[in-house]
C-alpha cells in the first residue's frame, strides 16, 4: 500500500489457491529495501516493488532483522531435522550467505544445583545498529517447565552475544517478549504477563503495574501498544508516557489477530485470518464510525518544536 492502507496491491503471491510455499516473514529496513522468506528461499527488494531470490535462509527461522542494507541477523538451525532456533546467524552481504556466530547455551545454578541447558532464541530486536536484544528460553519453557528468564544481548552488531538474567524469579519465570526504545531503555514481558522496565540496558529491572499483550510496539518514545495475538477479541493495552503507566481496552474484531504494525502514534494496522485488515487512525470525536469499524483509544497530539516556529511565522504574516 502507498496510500496509508486504503488500497492494497499484491507483490508476492496473491492467489489464495496457489500451492507455492507460504510467505512467512517480511522485514523492511526502510520504505524501499526489504526481505521476505518463502519456504527456504530468501527474497529481496531494493525498490519496494520488484523482488528477487538472493539465497536461502537457515532452517526454523522465526525472526529476521536487518540493521543496514548488508548486515542482518536471524536465528535458526543448521539441520532440516531440527527446527529449534538455537543458533544465531549473521550476514554481511545482504542475506546471500549466512554465518553461524553464536549458540544459545547456558549453565546456571537453579534450586541449588548446577544445570546445563540449550535454549531457543525467540524475538530479536535492534534499537540501534550495534546494540540488540533477543529472547532466550529453555526449550521446554511453556510446556511443563519453568525459568530461567534469559535475554541475549549484543553490542557489536550481532557479531558476538552474551546471556544475561532478565526480570522475575529465576526458577519460575521466563521472558516471552522484549521491546527497547533505545540502547538502554526497554521492557520485558514474562509468561506470567508481568511487565518489567530497564533503563540501564538490562542490568537492573523494576516491575510495572500493567499486563499488556505479548506483542509490544512503540510508535515513538511516548506512545506504545501491547496486543495479545491469536485471538478474536482485541485486548489493547496502551501507554502515552513511555511505558510508565498503561491502560487497556477490549474490542471485538471479526477474525483471529495474527500481527500488527504501529508506524506512527496516529496510524496502525491489524491483520488476521481471512484477509482481515484493520487500520487505526486518529479522527475528530464527531467523526462517524464506519461500517464494521470499532472505536479505539484516543492518542495525544504530536509535540514538535516546529509548532512554535509555525506560531511565530503566523504572527509575522
Amino acid at each position: 500500500t502507498i496510500d496509508g492502507g486504503k488500497t492494497w496491491e499484491a507483490q508476492l503471491g496473491g492467489d489464495p489457491q496457489s500451492d507455492a510455499d507460504e510467505i512467512r516473514i517480511v522485514h523492511f529496513l526502510d520504505e524501499r529495501r526489504g526481505w521476505a522468506i518463502q519456504g527456504m528461499k530468501l527474497l529481496h527488494t531494493r525498490d519496494g516493488d520488484g523482488w528477487e531470490e538472493i539465497g536461502s535462509a537457515p532452517y526454523g527461522v522465526q525472526h529476521l532483522v536487518f540493521t543496514s542494507p548488508r548486515v542482518g541477523i536471524t536465528a535458526g538451525s543448521p539441520q532440516a531435522t531440527h527446527y529449534n532456533p538455537s543458533y544465531m546467524y549473521r550476514t554481511t552481504d545482504g542475506g546471500r550467505t549466512w554465518r553461524q556466530v553464536w549458540t544459545c547455551e547456558a549453565k546456571m545454578m537453579m534450586g541449588g544445583l548446577p544445570r546445563n541447558f540449550t535454549c531457543e532464541i525467540g524475538q530479536i530486536q535492534f534499537p540501534t545498529p550495534d546494540v540488540g536484544y533477543a529472547v532466550a528460553k529453555d526449550r521446554c519453557a511453556g510446556m511443563g517447565c519453568d525459568g530461567p528468564p534469559l535475554i541475549a544481548k549484543t553490542t557489536d552488531g550481532g557479531a558476538t552475544w552474551r546471556l544475561m538474567t532478565g526480570p522475575g524469579v529465576l526458577e519460575q519465570d521466563h521472558v516471552t517478549s522484549v521491546y527497547f526504545l533505545d540502547a538502554s531503555t526497554g521492557f520485558a514481558r514474562l509468561a506470567s504477563k508481568k511487565l518489567h522496565m530497564t533503563t540501564d540496558g538490562g542490568a537492573t529491572w523494576r516491575g510495572i503495574i500493567a499486563s499488556p499483550g505479548e506483542d509490544i510496539q512503540f510508535a515513538d518514545p511516548s506512545v506504545g501498544w501491547g496486543i495479545e495475538l491469536d485471538r478474536t477479541d482485541l485486548r489493547l493495552s496502551y501507554t502515552v508516557d513511555g511505558g510508565r503507566r498503561w491502560n487497556s481496552r477490549e474490542m471485538k474484531l471479526p477474525a483471529t489477530i495474527r500481527a500488527y504494525s504501529m508506524p506512527r502514534r496516529d496510524r496502525a494496522y491489524i491483520v488476521g485470518e481471512g484477509g482481515m485488515v484493520y487500520r487505526y487512525r486518529v479522527v475528530a470525536a464527531s467523526h462517524p464510525v464506519p461500517q464494521n469499524g470499532v472505536v479505539g483509544p484516543a492518542m495525544p497530539g504530536f509535540e514538535s518544536p516546529v509548532d512554535e516556529q509555525i506560531e511565530q511565522l503566523e504572527q509575522v504574516v
